[in-house]
């Protein structure tokens, strides 16, 4: 999945917590939760914000961005352990015995419902959860 803005994803508000969905959420509270990352994710904050995120790829295990700031241009990247095809495909057969659920992640929402269903059923959804 690659998401491309020539002008830079900027994050979706300038100041307030980061993520609205159940997923983003998630994703921060794990960042969070590492101090020896606290200064990069502040960082990382502010160069969203700013529109200095030139480009994003997301794939199975792997996240990378491009940044852009000042004179500066690195990417910042984030590796972990894909879920394993057994279990997700356990998770994805679950999901769709329940319509909304199903619906919510075909719209390519990832609700709070969905973390419980991989709680009940052993799935970390998440690296280190």
């Amino acid at each position: 999945m690659v998401y491309v803005s020539g002008q830079g994803i900027a994050a979706a508000s300038e100041k307030g917590p980061f993520g609205r969905s159940a997923l983003a959420r998630e994703w921060v509270g794990l960042l969070e939760a590492h101090a020896d990352t606290a200064s990069a994710l502040r960082r990382g904050a502010n160069s969203a914000r700013g529109g200095a995120v030139k480009w994003l790829i997301a794939s199975a295990g792997n996240v990378q961005a491009l940044v852009a700031e000042n004179y500066y241009r690195y990417i910042a990247a984030l590796a972990f352990e894909p879920i394993p095809a057994d279990r997700s495909a356990a998770f994805l057969e679950a999901a769709c015995q329940q319509p909304v659920l199903r619906a919510q992640l075909l719209a390519g929402q990832v609700p709070a419902t969905a973390f419980a269903l991989a709680h009940e059923l052993d799935i970390a959804l998440m690296p280190g959860s």
